[in-house]
């Protein structure tokens, strides 16, 4: 065949981007339907093996444009897109980690002019996050759930656009050196990846403590405004700028950022409320000291509704009823007399008759002889139990 005519397909990330390209092409739906002889398979085009779904890809356009100067365009346009590709070397920072994966997703999933803002969000702006990002047009996997589909979403976001490969090595250059900035800020969040009960409080936490910081905000602020208005005094810069922060606060709680995380699992949101913390979270100075206060109420009333439970108090009842027993029937004052060593003596005493008496009735027959047996007579025996 024409090598003009052939369209260059050769990894798992060639065949995502040529089916985006071409989406519901003709030629896909003809090669279905075709009564013409095949070699290969529609099911190769979708399947695992990557070079299987070229060859199939190639017999199907092959089929219904032959050697046409249309057939022709295919080959030539894909060529140019697979020109403007990032080396897969640019992503490999963020593939051996989840948090700076889970990061650049965060990133892209929100790249927008209208977002531009956010790149120097902490540089006291007031912002909103606009969700509607070329990701929607681009990514059909709005919420990816693993590690290894934020992978393939980042991959497919950088290859689908239409930015030249300038472009998009200034864009990759510039997530990575974000990440570079953001990542140490993960330590202040008191959170580990074992605790999977607190994790999933975490999640509860900050869910209802976005739109609860938000109200509070915006009512600190409108008090602040009545008292001195009451007071009929000029609104001084320093109550001015009180609000603004106080407003700056609410603004990083805003529900539409929180809309684009919706983690199932344990591990997903440990990796979300990291991504959230040190994309956003962490310019709230008070966030951390709620934080700490609301899981250690929660703890606090976890814990007492556990001993007020129906088991804990019966344990608790019959506890204090044997130290009462115990009190009643305590040692005499002979007993008391008594050393330390002749008390653990007899005990000792009691527990060798009570072991020799149980050896004795599982083997009445047992001799002077065997009492006197080595490893070597039980070879089966292990030493590591006798």
């Amino acid at each position: 065949m024409n090598r003009k005519m052939w369209i260059d397909i050769k990894t798992k990330r060639d065949v995502r981007l040529f089916l985006w390209m071409v989406r519901n092409d003709v030629a896909i739906e003809n090669y279905r339907q075709t009564k013409e002889v095949k070699t290969y398979h529609l099911n190769h085009i979708y399947g695992e093996d990557c070079n299987l779904a070229a060859l199939a890809i190639n017999e199907a356009f092959r089929i219904l444009y032959k050697d046409s100067d249309e057939l022709f365009s295919y080959a030539y346009r894909f060529k140019k897109a697979k020109e403007a590709l990032l080396p897969i070397k640019e992503f490999g920072w963020f593939k051996r980690s989840n948090d700076a994966c889970y990061f650049a997703w965060a990133y892209i999933r929100v790249f927008s002019n209208k977002n531009s803002s956010l790149s120097n969000f902490g540089d006291n702006q007031i912002l909103t996050v606009h969700t509607r990002t070329p990701y929607h047009r681009f990514i059909k996997i709005q919420y990816p759930v693993s590690h290894r589909e934020r992978i393939e979403c980042i991959e497919d976001f950088f290859d689908r656009s239409h930015m030249d490969l300038s472009s998009k090595l200034s864009i990759m250059s510039d997530i990575r050196y974000e990440w570079d900035r953001h990542s140490p800020l993960a330590i202040g969040l008191p959170l580990k990846k074992n605790e999977k009960e607190k994790i999933n409080w975490a999640w509860d936490y900050i869910c209802k403590d976005k739109i609860n910081y938000i109200t509070g905000s915006i009512k600190r602020a409108q008090e602040k405004i009545i008292e001195e208005s009451e007071n009929d005094k000029t609104i001084s810069q320093e109550t001015l700028d009180e609000i603004y922060c106080s407003c700056m606060s609410g603004y990083i709680h805003q529900p539409h950022f929180l809309s684009l995380f919706r983690p199932s699992t344990t591990t997903e949101k440990y990796l979300a409320l990291r991504c959230i913390y040190i994309f956003m979270y962490y310019y709230d100075k008070k966030f951390i000291s709620r934080f700490k206060k609301s899981w250690e109420s929660s703890s606090y009333r976890k814990a007492k509704r556990k001993s007020n439970s129906p088991f804990f108090k019966k344990i608790k009842s019959e506890l204090i009823s044997g130290e009462n027993i115990s009190e009643v029937s305590g040692p005499s004052e002979e007993e008391t007399v008594k050393t330390e060593k002749d008390i653990l003596r007899e005990k000792a005493h009691e527990v060798m008759e009570k072991v020799m008496n149980n050896i004795g009735n599982k083997n009445p027959h047992l001799s002077d002889e065997q009492d006197n047996d080595t490893p070597e007579h039980h070879s089966d025996a292990d030493p590591w139990f006798s």
